[in-house]
């Protein structure tokens, strides 16, 4: 094997830990690290640990290749390129775990928001049914009618005008005009009326008017 020039990182010294085997058939592969026994809750603080183990493996086999290269040890070499393989797939198997684990706790977390805002959304309903259930309801079953006055076909004096009507008598023309609401002859008719209702009466020609104070 030619003789190369030292990675930086081999100019300390080499592990202890080096295989220096004679027989490069008889290397051993270390064991890539495995996920402690742990918690359900505990599985994602574990796989990060493995990770972190195995790029440990990863950076040590990575030093003991540098080291191998050094000092032309090229048995050590084709093992701690063995050790650096196995300390990657680890990495990579440890890395899809916590993938996968990081994708259920989303997937339970997003569940659980569901069902907040889903119970929230019930207490809400259920609030506001019980406050339209305690507010009054009118009782319209004693709402009186006011009598109809002289003029408009009842009987009796004609009732005081509400404090926003105008009472005025009204002539319409001999074949009658409907206006207002109401219908006028030639016959003087008495009226409250708002102003608008006034405005309509004035404004029609074929009426003439008064208006009636006191």
């Amino acid at each position: 094997m030619p003789k190369t020039e030292p990675h930086p990182r081999a100019r300390r010294p080499a592990p202890k830990n080096i295989v220096k085997a004679a027989d490069a058939s008889s290397a051993s592969v270390p064991a890539g690290p495995t996920v402690p026994a742990a918690a359900e809750d505990d599985r994602p603080q574990a796989l990060r640990r493995a990770l972190e183990t195995a790029l440990g493996q990863i950076f040590e086999a990575v030093d003991q290749m540098h080291a191998a290269v050094a000092a032309n040890d090229e048995a050590a070499a084709n093992a701690a390129g063995a050790a650096l393989l196995a300390a990657a797939t680890e990495a990579k198997a440890s890395s899809t775990d916590i993938d996968g684990e990081i994708a259920v706790m989303i997937g339970d977390r997003l569940r659980a928001a569901d069902a907040e805002a889903a119970r929230q959304l019930e207490e809400k309903r259920a609030e506001l049914v019980t406050q339209l259930a305690a507010l009054p309801i009118a009782d319209t079953s004693t709402t009186e009618i006011p009598p109809a006055s002289a003029d408009q076909g009842g009987s009796g004096n004609p009732a005081a005008p509400a404090a926003s009507h105008v009472r005025v008598r009204v002539i319409g023309p001999a074949a009658g005009r409907r206006r207002a609401g109401h219908h006028f002859t030639p016959e003087a008719t008495t009226v409250d009326v708002t102003p608008a209702e006034l405005a309509s009466i004035a404004a029609d020609p074929s009426l003439s008017h008064q208006v009636v104070t006191g």
